[in-house]
């Protein structure tokens, strides 16, 4: 008699902690990623990106991409949705999370510019996309939060020119030379911390 309510309680206990402790996904507050890339261009050019979420604490099947036929939907889109669509699912499911942030590169800001702006399935579509990251693309807003990042690349741009523009004729050659090597050392140090946190368990 006593070992069964020894071995009811142990059971009571772990029940409680299976349907107590919260699951990975519900633990994590960001949503998960979705890669959308440009022209000729592939999901494993988001490898890197994805690896620096992933070292900021996001769970490693927190990220999907959508490689599709760049060729072929820059005049006929209906396949690309499709797969954007089955890849907003397919986060959703495995992270429990209502909606996806989205980042989307040259073409790819177009395809989704014209997905989430669609007459008739825009606005189901937009309630699926949390936030919206422009790299290099379209300016327009497409109807959710969005970032585009390629303002602040030709602002970034348009004034180093421009430094480098005033600066010119006013460096004597032996300055440029400890630029220079100033500059190269600060690469090899920052590329020995990105190995060193790359090796680091």
């Amino acid at each position: 008699m006593r070992t069964r309510r020894v071995v009811l309680a142990l059971a009571l206990v772990v029940l409680g902690l299976v349907f107590a402790a919260p699951s990975g996904a519900q633990a994590f507050d960001h949503n998960p990623i979705l890669f959308v890339h440009g022209i000729e261009g592939s999901g494993a050019q988001f490898e890197s990106q994805k690896m620096r979420f992933i070292s900021n604490g996001y769970p490693v099947d927190w990220f999907d991409e959508v490689d599709y036929n760049s060729t072929r939907a820059a005049g006929d889109k209906t396949e690309v949705n499709q797969q954007i669509d089955d890849a907003i699912a397919g986060l959703q499911q495995r992270t429990g999370k209502a909606q996806v942030d989205v980042v989307a590169h040259s073409l790819g800001t177009t395809v989704m510019q014209a997905y989430l702006t669609d007459a008739t399935l825009g606005a189901q579509r937009r309630a699926n996309v949390g936030h919206y990251i422009n790299v290099d693309g379209q300016s327009q807003n497409p109807g959710v939060p969005t970032l585009a990042v390629w303002a602040g690349s030709t602002l970034w741009w348009v004034l180093l020119c421009s430094v480098v523009a005033w600066l010119r004729g006013r460096v004597s050659t032996t300055a440029l030379l400890w630029v220079n090597r100033v500059s190269g050392a600060a690469l090899v140090l920052f590329g020995a911390l990105a190995v060193i946190s790359a090796l680091r368990p």
